[in-house]
């Protein structure tokens, strides 16, 4: 008998061992997920920064229209000034 009551408190005191080192792994999981980013913060952020890339998109839309107006005008000058010399000469 006093051998069962010795088997009976070893394994007591071994899975409250066992279940505390489980209570310590829940604690850092509970303490760690407390420190990430919930869906509407990162929803919220990711927003804003697709905003700023997409007024980005339409300046540098506006700079290459420029230069394409730039590159056209100075081609058709250019054809013009050929024009003009031949029928100089």
């Amino acid at each position: 008998m006093a051998a069962a009551e010795k088997a009976v408190t070893k394994a007591e005191v071994s899975a409250e061992k066992r279940f505390d080192s489980v209570n310590e792994f829940r604690a850092a999981m509970k303490d760690q997920t407390s420190s990430f980013a919930d869906k509407a913060q990162v929803d919220f952020r990711l927003g804003a920064i697709e905003r700023k890339l997409e007024g980005f998109v339409g300046v540098n839309q506006g700079y290459t229209n420029i230069w394409g107006y730039l590159i056209g005008a100075v081609t058709i000058a250019a054809g013009v000034a050929v024009v003009l010399t031949r029928f100089i000469k």
